[in-house]
């Protein structure tokens, strides 16, 4: 699965992480386009739902569900189509706490809007600032979680060595507590601190690979006024 909008630069090249942003909010979700290209795994065949869960180990695509039926705890392993991406959200952040807490989302790639193409540093690492606030449609700019998935250019997940988000606001001295994570291809804000208008993302890769893509999602609240 190729990123939409992929550099194109020359393809023997590793130094290129492409870097793509989609923002969900109420304002650009609830029309039937919009729904047939973002939706929530919430449903259970048989039984409650108890929450979905990404399984980026597996690919960027995988998500396990799992419900309860007759006392009995039941998962299931499913995927989200091939043009789609599996996107964590804490539910209860967006809906309210009378939502579950954990679901899994997928995403179709097309919604992403790249934004730029990062080149690796001497060192082997990715340095990504991302202001999300100029992106977000008002007056939906609260941004209350935000997840990231780094990704191969066939759809399989990306191991970093090393992934670092640092939340910031617009005073360059100000930075929040930084989220981090070890070899992993995924790492999520949730909540995303009051104040912040974007975030810097760290990235430390032992290899480098052609078409390395790092998607962005971030989520405003549907209780926001």
């Amino acid at each position: 699965m190729t990123p939409p909008n992929a550099n194109n630069s020359d393809p023997s090249t590793t130094n290129t992480l492409t870097v793509l942003h989609y923002h969900h909010s109420p304002l650009n979700s609830n029309t039937k386009r919009a729904q047939s290209r973002i939706h929530r795994n919430n449903e259970c065949v048989a039984g409650n739902f108890n929450n979905s869960l990404c399984e980026p180990d597996r690919d960027i695509r995988g998500y396990l569900m799992s419900c309860t039926l007759d006392g009995h705890d039941l998962n299931y392993e499913r995927t989200c189509a091939p043009n789609e991406v599996c996107i964590q959200m804490s539910e209860d952040l967006v809906f309210g706490r009378s939502r579950p807490s954990d679901v899994a989302w997928c995403v179709s790639t097309e919604v992403f809007v790249k934004l730029e193409d990062v080149e690796r540093l001497p060192d082997g690492s990715f340095s990504i600032p991302t202001v999300m606030e100029a992106l977000l449609p008002r007056p939906w700019t609260t941004t209350v979680a935000v997840d990231t998935l780094l990704a191969h250019a066939d759809g399989s997940a990306l191991k970093a060595s090393k992934m670092q988000l640092v939340p910031f606001r617009n005073d360059p001295v100000a930075r929040y507590v930084a989220r981090q994570c070890t070899d992993c291809s995924r790492l999520a804000v949730q909540p995303f601190p009051d104040g912040a208008v974007g975030i810097e993302v760290q990235i430390a890769l032992a290899t480098a690979w052609v078409g390395m893509a790092l998607y962005i999602c971030s989520f405003a609240s549907a209780l926001a006024g």
